[in-house]
């Protein structure tokens, strides 16, 4: 008895040892539940929607006819591309008219800068003739100084009747001369100066006609200017590199600024890079952290699998939905991942 009961005992220790390394063999084996339930709270598994990266919808920005649209949905169009031209004749009517106002402009400041030019010679002018009257005066000044004194000298030596009388007539007669020859002289300075001061005015009318000139030049550029950023709109540009989604007009449609729910022109989209758009629901947004892994799955994609991290979140919760936006961006070089498809996305949570 007692040796059925050893062997009894060492099969026991056998068999436990053999589970023992059974269960390490195989750690999927439910034998911890716990282990499991943990697991499961580290991911959350939420329904997504892929969005292009950028989209914007062109409108025009002035009134026109559509002259010509060489692109359609699904083309690739470059930033700054044409994507469609209006034709604005008044706009372009009021181009032609800036221009010419501004070569007027330009012709009235080469105008304005002659008479400025013109202006400084006539005040050189006056200004010399200043000069030489101021100089006729002094040598008038001078003459008549001379004669006073010999018509002293001689009146001096009449007294002592050294000279004949007729001497000091001569040169009283001379003394005379001279003093009107002064006076002349002096009215000319006066006359060379209120010249000069014409010129001076001249002079300053002219360079504020440059500065009027030149002031109605730059109106006249600005108003050129505006009227060509405005044509310019003409044009409708692509915004950046993308793919055109949408197309609502066609050559000879009537184009203007939106009123309302107006349907854009076109709509361009950025896919080289999309969000992927998921809802986390409140219970687990708490511990969604940016740079979680996420794990994208696309019901139109089956069998792939795209891996990225948490961009973005809102940071608040939908208060109708309670649930929290956060973003995943995925490089899209193939354009597979389309904007508007539908999938889940297998998030990492803290």
């Amino acid at each position: 008895m007692k040796r059925a009961a050893r062997r009894i005992a060492r099969s026991c220790v056998v068999l436990g040892t053999l589970a023992a390394v059974f269960l390490v063999a195989n750690p999927a084996y439910p034998t911890a539940p716990r282990e499991q339930k943990e697991a499961a709270r580290r991911t959350v598994k939420v329904p997504a929607t892929v969005e292009a990266a950028q989209q914007v919808r062109l409108f025009a920005a002035i009134t026109g006819y559509v002259q010509k649209t060489t692109i359609d949905i699904g083309d690739r169009v470059k930033k700054g591309q044409i994507l469609a031209e209006l034709a604005v004749p008044e706009k372009e009517a009021e181009l032609a008219q800036k221009k010419a106002l501004v070569v007027q402009a330009e012709a009235e400041v080469q105008q304005a800068h002659g008479l400025h030019k013109e202006a400084t010679a006539v005040l050189a002018i006056t200004t010399a003739r200043v000069q030489e009257a101021e100089a006729t005066v002094k040598a008038a000044q001078a003459q008549l100084k001379f004669r006073e004194r010999q018509l002293e000298r001689l009146k001096e030596l009449l007294k002592n009747s050294a000279i004949d009388e007729r001497l000091v007539d001569e040169a009283t007669a001379k003394v005379e001369a001279a003093r009107a020859a002064l006076t002349e002289a002096e009215s000319k300075l006066r006359t060379a100066k209120a010249a000069r001061e014409r010129g001076t005015a001249r002079l300053e009318t002219a360079e504020v006609g440059v500065k009027v000139a030149q002031a109605r030049r730059e109106v006249a550029k600005a108003d050129l200017e505006h009227v060509a950023v405005q044509l310019e709109f003409a044009r409708i540009r692509a915004p950046f590199d993308g793919i055109v989604t949408l197309r609502s007009i066609s050559s000879g449609d009537f184009a203007g600024p939106p009123q309302g729910r107006a349907v854009p022109l076109f709509v361009v989209a950025r896919v080289d890079t999309v969000r992927v758009v998921v809802a986390v629901p409140a219970a687990d947004a708490v511990r969604l952290q940016i740079g979680a892994e996420a794990t994208v799955a696309v019901d139109a994609l089956p069998g792939r699998v795209f891996k990225g991290k948490v961009a973005r979140m809102a940071g608040s919760l939908d208060p109708t939905k309670r649930t929290l936006r956060a973003e995943i961006d995925l490089p899209n070089p193939e354009g597979r991942l389309m904007p508007g498809m539908y999938g889940t996305v297998t998030l990492v949570l803290g």
